[in-house]
């Protein structure tokens, strides 16, 4: 019996070890770089030339440039150009309907309902002959697409850091004292790893905000078609209303610092635990210093003794061993 309790927990440690190196950031850095980010890059080229396309024809409309005949080949243009950002931007609108089936409201759900609210707007701009808002719908899909590039290259780059490092050295913030210190200690994988991927008080801000610019854009809707007995008109309100609510640098103003500081983390061979190890190393503390932070190993090199003045030697020689 002690055997075969031996064998299974020894089955059982391997099956937990082969899972761990599973889940290592070796097998996670090249199943990222499979992925790749081409076809993101070439995503977010082309959605930002629908951009400026799109802005440079309501340009045009707006000066006068476009004649009553035309103005129905341009409603049209705009909102196939609307369409195009959206497919172009598919996997960011399937990951906000995803987030909604998992109980959770973020910046691309909220770019879900806004495509909601600018087809219908679009559909009824066709038979107005009116100007939808695809510019500003498509910049909301370039954000979102820039958001995602910079999260997966800051993900490439954690995980690089840590696939290449022999030895993982952790710093943590103690505050169990009256002053608080940094302290260093010997770091696991586990650590850096376990916060990937945990909603974070910035996101959670920022989804909040999100859910109540949805509400205040339902209301303001509703509230112009019964008040002005127009169905077409409260949707035209709804639709600028939702692309107003939300500025379209929220897409990427959590995303573009952290991967800044990743990249410049990266070429010293550091990595943080994600906004979890800002948010950690965020204070006002004290660090011990050691005599290897001061003169590395290799750094400082013996070349010659030199006195100057009328100095004893022997006296300097002391001074010195004194100090070291």
């Amino acid at each position: 019996g002690g055997i075969f309790s031996k064998l299974g927990l020894l089955h059982k440690r391997i099956r937990e070890l082969k899972r761990k190196l599973g889940a290592g950031p070796e097998r996670q850095y090249y199943l990222l770089m499979e992925k790749g980010v081409g076809k993101l890059q070439a995503a977010i080229f082309l959605s930002l030339l629908v951009v400026l396309i799109s802005a440079a024809a309501t340009a045009l409309y707006a000066f006068g440039y476009v004649t009553e005949t035309k103005m129905k080949l341009m409603v049209f243009g705009q909102f196939l150009a609307m369409l195009i950002s959206a497919l172009l931007g598919s996997f960011q609108l399937i990951d906000g309907i995803s987030d909604l089936f998992h109980k959770k409201f973020t910046v691309n759900t909220y770019m879900v309902f806004t495509f909601i609210a600018c087809c219908a707007d679009g559909v009824l701009c066709l038979q107005e002959t009116r100007l939808p808002c695809c510019a500003a719908f498509s910049l909301f899909v370039t954000m979102s697409l820039w958001r995602s590039y910079q999260e997966r290259t800051a993900q490439l780059g954690r995980l690089d850091t840590m696939r290449r490092a022999v030895h993982l050295d952790s710093i943590s913030l103690d505050q169990s004292e009256e002053d608080a210190v940094f302290l260093r200690g010997e770091g696991q994988v586990a650590d850096f790893t376990s916060t990937d991927g945990d909603a974070v008080k910035p996101e959670k801000t920022l989804s909040v905000y999100a859910l109540v610019a949805l509400g205040v854009g339902i209301a303001a809707g509703v509230t112009a078609g019964v008040l002005h007995r127009d169905v077409g008109f409260g949707v035209q309100v709804w639709a600028v209303t939702l692309l107003a609510g939300l500025p379209a640098t929220a897409f990427v103003a959590l995303s573009r610092p952290m991967a800044v500081l990743v990249k410049k983390l990266h070429k010293v061979g550091a990595v943080l635990c994600g906004w979890q190890g800002i948010t950690g190393l965020c204070s006002k503390a004290q660090f011990p210093l050691k005599d290897t932070d001061f003169y590395p190993t290799g750094a400082v090199k013996m070349n010659g003794v030199k006195f100057f003045g009328d100095r004893d030697p022997d006296e300097v020689v002391a001074y010195a061993t004194a100090v070291i």
